[in-house]
């Protein structure tokens, strides 16, 4: 610090303020407030969203079935009727059996087809009658043995409509009867019931069936007899 008398002169440079007299006071500086620079926020981007394409389902061809045709089978052979329903071309035992069952009415012969046509084999020369009976078990066995040719299936295709062998006396178209007999019993322990037949001497089979109540008669038994 620098003294001097009143009326001295001062004189000095103030790096700030300049020069001042003794008797003046040097001003107060006053600071210039640098205003704080205010930052401008940069909004983050918001990104957008890029939506995932949904691949277009291609759907699944649903395979049309096609129905398998079923074949029309030819009319077959007379005789031929095993394996059901067409048979297979040839003659075996298994038709013999097969027509043993039609003739005795455990199997019938299938409308839609022309089974009863192949079954019915009996007369050979007419190919069939409209009937199966125990001439067509005996016709069928002469093919299955090689004794009769093979012919193409012919003949009546459906049943006539009244029956050709009756019983009880009746009397059939072609002149030949077939009849119950009267029952005999015999000591109680069994019954025997006569089926009779008036025959023109050239029959090779016959056939018919015998109803009776199971819970009164069992093991039913056939016996040839030599009555003329």
């Amino acid at each position: 610090m620098l003294s001097a008398p009143t009326n001295a002169t001062i004189t000095g440079t103030n790096p700030v303020l300049g020069t001042i007299a003794d008797n003046e006071t040097a001003p107060t500086a006053t600071p210039t407030n640098t205003p704080t620079a205010t930052p401008t926020s940069t909004p983050t981007s918001t990104p957008t969203s890029t939506p995932t394409a949904t691949p277009t389902g291609t759907p699944t061809a649903t395979p049309t079935s096609t129905p398998t045709a079923t074949p029309t089978p030819g009319p077959g052979i007379e005789g031929d009727i095993s394996p059901r329903l067409f048979g297979d071309g040839t003659i075996l035992t298994t038709d013999v059996v097969q027509m043993r069952r039609f003739a005795t009415n455990l199997d019938t012969p299938d409308p839609s087809t022309n089974e009863l046509q192949r079954a019915d084999c009996a007369p050979f020369t007419t190919f069939g009658d409209g009937a199966i009976t125990a001439t067509d078990v005996i016709q069928v066995r002469r093919f299955a043995a090689g004794l009769d040719p093979f012919t193409p299936a012919g003949g009546p295709s459906s049943r006539p409509t009244g029956e050709l062998l009756t019983t009880k006396g009746e009397s059939q178209t072609v002149g030949r009867e077939l009849r119950i007999g009267t029952a005999l019993r015999n000591n109680g322990i069994s019954v025997r019931v006569p089926v009779e037949m008036k025959a023109y001497g050239d029959e090779v089979a016959v056939g018919f069936t015998l109803t009776f109540e199971e819970g009164v008669f069992v093991n039913p038994r056939v016996t040839w007899t030599n009555s003329s």
